[in-house]
């Protein structure tokens, strides 16, 4: 199993025999708006507040953290980037 944390807009991915594949989900305020439906993929790419994020650690108190749990197989690559 994998297990992964994530605050903010780093990023885990999931390379295998089914593709490239994002894990993590942006706490940002474009990946709001285009769960929302206000603007597409790629107009986040270029929106004005791209790099506005709504989590980040040691800006509160307490932070809400995301854990996500995969499954993996030999040969899976896991590629975790800072945006």
């Amino acid at each position: 199993n994998l297990y992964v944390a994530n605050v903010g807009d780093s990023r885990c991915y999931l390379l295998n025999e089914n593709g490239f594949n994002k894990i993590t989900i942006d706490h940002s305020v474009v990946e709001e708006l285009v769960k929302a439906n206000i603007i597409t993929e790629e107009e986040a790419k270029t929106h004005p507040r791209r790099n506005h994020i709504t989590r980040a650690i040691g800006t509160d108190e307490m932070v809400i953290v995301d854990i996500f749990r995969k499954k993996l197989k030999p040969h899976d690559k896991i590629l975790m980037a800072n945006k």
